[in-house]
């Protein structure tokens, strides 16, 4: 079944929703932390989830380039 111009966009619309709601949330995590003052190991472990959020942002952005090269390959 081949994927269609419709489904390669909804796929990307998907991958920016998510992009934006890790950005968003990671971004309100890490106001949260600079107005407190904890030991290194707090943060440690607060930074531990955030970093892998942005990390799987970096791929939703990879998966959002390989979409679009199939949607010029498509035209």
């Amino acid at each position: 079944m081949k994927t269609t111009h419709s489904q390669y966009m909804k796929e990307l619309e998907c991958h920016q929703d998510n992009i934006n709601y890790y950005l968003s949330d990671s971004l309100d995590d890490i106001a949260t932390l600079a107005n407190g003052e904890h030991d290194a190991q707090y943060y440690k472990n607060e930074l531990t989830p955030i970093i892998a959020r942005l990390a799987h942002v970096n791929f939703m952005v990879q998966a959002m380039g390989k979409c679009i090269q199939n949607i010029k390959s498509k035209q």
